[in-house]
């Protein structure tokens, strides 16, 4: 399945019908966190990700307006808004990730000016061009196969001078035939579990946003600081089985479990990491 559309209706389909577990599996950031020395809490760990990586956007009070590229439900882009006072906009391609978003900014008394929520592919975002200082991506651009193409649209809908930064899970070298075939096993589950993904090396990106027109592109490794985030979602297993289980079937429970362990032991084999790219739309606003 190499056609976009298809690939992306699939991963549609997909996080509507995980996102309920995962919100008990995962947080409600839905993404990795950031375990500085002495935390333990996956909360916190989260919540930290966002903060390490507005630190590494040069985010600070008064930025302009964001764009949030695969949004989940909503939290990070409350907590840009929040803390930084910044107007977000956060685009999903799941409708049930985007119904459990709209219904938290309700609950929190957020307007639409301030954060809203919109459903649409990060391919064709279908947004006006140069309308935002800030790209924003969490955990989305390896469910994209086209980066070249997702890097076009991250760099048209960006002012001049706007700044991209993403994070992610990478590889940390190219999966040679061999390496595909022998892990097929395991290959098979990740798509089971976490969806159809595109995984590249950091180097990748790099050269995919400076053919784009990106520039000032830097990268960060956080790999070791992002890998207890897998400790906790399996101890987020045992906490909430029965809630789990009422979205997810006992097998995919298991499954998920053992997608944590591979993805542990990629990361200590040197085959998986995790890190940040920051890059900037040349020109001026």
């Amino acid at each position: 399945m190499s056609n976009p559309e298809d690939v992306s209706e699939h991963n549609r389909e997909h996080y509507d019908s995980v996102t309920d577990a995962w919100a008990y599996l995962l947080g409600a950031n839905l993404h990795y966190g950031f375990f500085a020395p002495g935390v333990t809490d996956l909360a916190e760990a989260t919540d930290q990700m966002v903060w390490e990586m507005a630190a590494f956007a040069g985010l600070g009070k008064g930025a302009g307006s964001v764009l949030d590229v695969g949004c989940g439900i909503g939290h990070p882009a409350f907590l840009l808004h929040e803390r930084y006072g910044c107007p977000v906009t956060g685009i999903t391609i799941s409708r049930r990730g985007l119904e459990i978003a709209r219904e938290q900014a309700g609950q929190r008394g957020i307007d639409e000016q301030s954060v809203r929520f919109v459903e649409a592919d990060a391919l064709d975002n279908g947004l006006a061009a140069t309308s935002f200082d800030l790209l924003w991506q969490m955990e989305s651009s390896h469910l994209i196969h086209d980066k070249i193409r997702l890097f076009q649209e991250n760099h048209r809908v960006l002012r001049g001078g706007g700044t991209l930064v993403l994070c992610d899970l990478f590889l940390k070298r190219e999966l040679s035939v061999v390496d595909i075939y022998n892990l097929k096993d395991e290959l098979s589950l990740l798509e089971g579990s976490f969806g159809k993904a595109k995984m590249s090396t950091m180097p990748y990106y790099v050269d995919c946003l400076a053919q784009t027109g990106f520039d000032e592109i830097e990268v960060l490794d956080v790999t070791s600081q992002a890998k207890p985030t897998l400790a906790a979602w399996k101890k987020n297993v045992g906490i909430h089985r029965e809630q789990i289980r009422q979205h997810l079937s006992p097998s995919a429970v298991d499954d998920f479990v053992m997608t944590c362990d591979i993805i542990e032991n990629f990361f200590n084999q040197g085959l998986m990491g995790y890190g940040m790219i920051r890059a900037v739309r040349p020109g001026l606003a």
